[in-house]
């Protein structure tokens, strides 16, 4: 049986971060594994959930070895603590996100969780082999599952081609590209123009999507992952990160 590591931090964000893991866990057929990790003078710890188990050690490295066992399918993290300021995404997080194997999902304290049953789901795509190889599994299994999934591509103004003039075209460019794509998939594909972090709030909303579900190359350098920073930060729901392996 695979895991889904839940992880804990004795806060009222670890209730939203249960339900979700619990959601994908019924999605996936795996089991959740909730775990806190606590430093030595930690006297907290005696509050923990039931159903976690605790360890030691810094809690970016320790949890990023969780994340790395061979059973282990996807990881589940508060975005931040309750107490940080709402526009600053937690550090373990950020690390975790920049590090981890698996497919990450971001819960926002206070925020959203992911409903048990029948979630939507938005991907965006940038038209990328290697973004599509990452999301295409993935999204197969999530759909498998039960979930309902509704594709986004996002033109920029020197991507979008010279032909498009009407809805007509629009829907015809939008079944190319997801036969291009994702040659098996039969959800329906969204098309924008601009800049995607402009769209894809508005497109979740749109569709009720209950979670967005992002590739990224694990890049933290000055002017990249500006989507995934501002998706951690801003959106209420929980956000399912898809490493691109290197």
């Amino acid at each position: 049986m695979t895991r889904i590591v839940a992880c804990l931090d004795l806060s009222p964000s670890d209730a939203p971060v249960l339900r979700t893991a619990d959601a994908l866990a019924g999605l996936l057929g795996a089991t959740v594994d909730a775990v806190n990790v606590s430093r030595a003078d930690d006297a907290s710890v005696v509050d923990r959930p039931a159903r976690s188990r605790v360890l030691s050690g810094d809690p970016a490295s320790v949890l990023l070895d969780e994340l790395r066992s061979d059973d282990v399918v996807l990881g589940v993290i508060g975005s931040r603590s309750v107490r940080a300021k709402p526009a600053v995404a937690g550090h373990v997080a950020m690390e975790l996100l920049a590090s981890s194997p698996v497919p990450l999902a971001v819960v926002a304290p206070g925020g959203a969780s992911l409903p048990a049953d029948h979630p939507q789901i938005l991907i965006p795509l940038d038209g990328a082999d290697a973004t599509t190889e990452a999301v295409a599994p993935v999204a197969n299994a999530l759909a498998s599952g039960g979930a309902g999934v509704v594709f986004l591509h996002v033109f920029d103004s020197g991507s979008v081609p010279p032909f498009l003039s009407s809805v007509e075209d629009l829907e015809i460019l939008a079944e190319e590209f997801l036969d291009r794509h994702l040659p098996e998939r039969t959800e329906p594909c969204e098309l924008r123009l601009g800049e995607p972090g402009q769209h894809i709030g508005d497109v979740a909303d749109a569709h009720e999507a209950d979670a967005i579900m992002v590739a990224w190359r694990q890049d933290l350098s000055p002017g990249r992952a500006e989507v995934i920073r501002h998706l951690v930060r801003r959106d209420l729901r929980p956000l399912i990160v898809v490493p691109i392996p290197r």
